[in-house]
């Protein structure tokens, strides 16, 4: 998911909710992003289909933060990390080579990974 726009429009606030840019993320505050409610409707989903005798499909999740600033991409998940460069291939589309990835279990570790990367944010 991309949020585009200038300085002061709003893109964290929708994005991940109020104390965002504080790292304070309110996961089940009715004011919380689209993020938040966006791991929790899938891994909703992952439960939903586990209960449904699904045994034979295996999900994994994992995640990224990226930032874009001035042109260049930061993995906000590796404080030493330099610029990321932007990759295609037929096989995964756009990537950014060299990105962290965490295994994410829950909505829960989702929103962790998202609260450490946005203390990172420049």
């Amino acid at each position: 998911v991309l949020a585009y726009g200038q300085t002061g429009s709003g893109k964290t606030f929708t994005m991940h909710g109020p104390g965002a840019a504080a790292g304070r993320m309110h996961e089940q505050n009715e004011l919380r992003g689209l993020t938040p409610r966006t791991f929790e409707h899938i891994f909703n989903l992952i439960a939903r289909k586990t209960r449904m005798g699904m045994g034979t499909v295996v999900f994994e999740c994992k995640c990224s933060f990226l930032e874009i600033y001035n042109d260049d991409v930061f993995d906000l998940l590796d404080h030493t990390a330099l610029r990321l460069q932007l990759r295609e291939n037929p096989i995964e589309g756009v990537f950014a080579a060299g990105c962290t990835e965490r295994v994410i279990e829950s909505a829960e570790d989702a929103n962790d990974v998202l609260r450490m990367g946005s203390l990172s944010r420049r």
